[in-house]
C-alpha cells in the first residue's frame, strides 16, 4: 500500500502474495464495489456506504488485511447504528471472514471466530428491529432470534470454516514437503559419507599397497647399491626384484581401480599369489614365518589384496 511516496507494509499481509494475486483480489473488490453501489443506489445512504466499505475490504484482504477488518467493522458498525441492514453487501462478509480463516497467523483465526459468533448475534438483533423487517415481524419470539442468528453464523463462521480447513490442508501439505526435502536431505548426507567412507578406504587401502612396495623397493636399491661393486650378479638379481616388485605395485593398483569401477560381486574377487611376494621377500635375504588367521572368503577383495600384497 502506497501513502504518499512511502510503502506501507501490513505487518498481517499473507506471506508470499504474488502480485498477481493482489491485482486479482483487487479487481474482484472493484467489481463487487461497482456492483454493490449501483444495486444499492435506490437504498439509501447506508447501503451505499457499507458497500463501498465491504467493496474495498475485498480489494485489499490478503494484502493489508488490518484495514480489511478496520473496514468490515466500520460497516457493521453503521448497520448496527443506523438499525438499517444492507443484505446485499453483508454477505460479502463470508468472503472476508474466509480470509480470516486462512490467515497463517493463529491469533487473527481466532479472534475472527469470536467476532464471527458475537457479530451473528447482534447481527440477528439488529435485523429483527430493522425498519422493514420489523413491520413484518409484529410478535418476536426466541425461536425467531435462534433461527436469525443460525441464518447469519452459517453466512459468517461458515466462510470462517471453508478458510481455516484450507488453512490447515495447506499446512499438512507443507509439513509433508517439508518432511519429504528432510528425507531427502538426510538421503545426501548419508551418500556423502558413504562417498567419504570409500574415498578414505581407498586411500588406505592405495597406501598399504603402495607403500609395501616401496618398502621392498627401497630395500632392494640400498642392498644393490651396497653390493654393486662386491657382487654384481647378486646386484642384478636385486634390479629384477625391484622391477617384479614395480610390477607388481602396478597391477596391485589397477585391481584396486577395476574394483571400483566394477559393479559385480567381489566374492571371486582375483587374489595376488602370495608365493611370489614370499618369493621376492627372501630373495632380499629376508628370514618369513607366515600363519593365515581368518577366513579368506569373509574378508573384501581390498582386504584380501592388501594382506596378500
Amino acid at each position: 500500500m502506497m501513502i504518499g511516496k512511502h510503502r506501507v507494509v501490513d505487518p498481517l499481509a499473507f506471506p508470499g502474495l504474488s502480485r498477481r494475486s493482489a491485482i486479482g483480489d483487487a479487481v474482484v473488490g472493484l467489481l463487487s464495489t461497482v456492483f454493490m453501489v449501483g444495486a444499492s443506489a435506490g437504498l439509501g445512504a447506508t447501503a451505499t456506504v457499507v458497500s463501498a466499505l465491504v467493496g474495498v475490504a475485498v480489494m485489499v484482504r490478503r494484502s493489508a488485511p488490518s484495514l480489511m477488518m478496520l473496514l468490515a467493522l466500520v460497516s457493521a458498525l453503521i448497520q448496527v447504528i443506523t438499525f438499517d441492514v444492507a443484505p446485499g453487501p453483508s454477505l460479502l462478509y463470508a468472503v472476508l471472514y474466509y480470509t480470516t480463516g486462512n490467515h497463517p497467523d493463529f491469533r487473527v483465526r481466532r479472534t475472527a471466530l469470536v467476532v464471527a459468533l458475537v457479530g451473528s448475534l447482534l447481527a440477528a438483533w439488529v435485523y429483527l428491529r430493522a425498519p422493514g423487517v420489523d413491520e413484518v415481524t409484529t410478535g418476536r419470539s426466541l425461536s425467531d432470534y435462534v433461527i436469525t442468528f443460525i441464518g447469519i453464523a452459517v453466512l459468517l463462521v461458515g466462510g470462517w470454516t471453508v478458510g481455516f480447513i484450507r488453512r490447515q490442508r495447506q499446512s499438512v501439505e507443507q509439513a509433508r514437503i517439508a518432511e519429504q526435502i528432510s528425507e531427502l536431505e538426510r538421503r545426501r548426507l548419508l551418500d556423502l559419507y558413504d562417498e567419504q567412507a570409500q574415498r578414505s578406504s581407498l586411500a588406505r587401502d592405495m597406501h598399504d599397497l603402495v607403500a609395501h612396495s616401496l618398502a621392498v623397493v627401497v630395500a632392494q636399491a640400498e642392498g644393490a647399491r651396497l653390493i654393486l661393486d662386491v657382487d654384481p650378479d647378486e646386484a642384478k638379481l636385486a634390479l629384477g626384484t625391484i622391477a617384479d616388485t614395480a610390477r607388481e605395485a602396478l597391477a596391485d593398483v589397477r585391481g584396486v581401480l577395476e574394483e571400483l569401477r566394477s559393479t559385480e560381486s567381489t566374492a571371486d574377487h582375483a587374489r595376488t599369489d602370495r608365493d611370489q611376494l614370499y618369493a621376492r621377500m627372501r630373495a632380499a635375504g629376508m628370514t618369513l614365518q607366515s600363519t593365515q588367521v581368518g577366513d579368506e572368503d569373509a574378508a573384501s577383495p581390498l582386504a584380501v589384496r592388501v594382506a596378500e600384497g
